[in-house]
């Protein structure tokens, strides 16, 4: 008689918000690699991730929020790890940019964190989890080129008052800033910016990437 096999084991329930595309995507399939079990969320989701789990989730409605969270601590049990990776990709100059533009990502990348942290934090606390934002590398440095690096300099403002406020209650609340990463959105922007100053779009990655450890941008992975 052959022994049931054991149930899977695995390190923990993430939630992965902005998990379908760039750095998200890539911190699914390591969390993943790593054992975690992972939900990703995007405003849309294919069907082939919708059958593995995936959410279809809007964090500009706090609906929706509510309703993910309580759906993954349903069918999971709980959650010990959020990932908050959600963004909007405007680009554009402070001329240029409608206010349409800059209320998506406001909508988007600070409300939408501020969703996702209060109907999340408190599931959270129930394992003692943690909340990790990305942030984005430009919240301490302006940029003519880059508007909407103003809303990631109130992303990590947010972040910190959030980690005082939970920090005494278990939770550990953080955010990162990789610097200049090869995503789609990234590179789409260089190209942009480079026809419109008539240089080619490797002058204008390679002036970005000078500063970095290995003087090139980084990969998603």
């Amino acid at each position: 008689m052959t022994a049931p096999s054991p149930e899977p084991t695995h390190l923990g329930v993430v939630w992965v918000v902005g998990g379908t595309r760039g750095i998200g995507a890539s911190i699914c399939a390591e969390l993943t690699a790593q054992g975690w079990h992972v939900v990703l969320s995007a405003r849309t989701v294919d069907q082939a991730s919708s059958g593995n789990g995936a959410l279809s989730v809007d964090v500009t409605d706090d609906a929706s929020v509510a309703h993910a969270v309580d759906a993954v601590t349903t069918q999971h049990g709980g959650i010990d790890a959020v990932v908050f990776a959600a963004r909007t990709p405007g680009q554009g100059t402070f001329a240029t940019m409608a206010d349409a533009m800059w209320k998506d990502a406001l909508d988007t990348k600070l409300l939408g964190l501020v969703r996702v942290a209060r109907h999340a934090l408190p599931v959270l606390e129930r394992r003692g989890g943690t909340l990790l934002a990305l942030v984005g590398s430009s919240a301490g440095v302006a940029t003519a080129g880059h508007p909407l690096g103003c809303i990631n300099a109130a992303v990590r403002h947010a972040v910190r008052g959030l980690a005082l406020e939970w920090a005494p209650r278990g939770v550990r609340v953080l955010g990162i800033s990789p610097g200049p990463t090869a995503t789609p959105s990234l590179v789409a922007l260089l190209q942009e910016q480079a026809a419109a100053q008539g240089r080619a779009a490797t002058d204008v990655e390679a002036e970005l990437a000078g500063p970095m450890f290995r003087g090139r941008l980084l990969r998603p992975e």
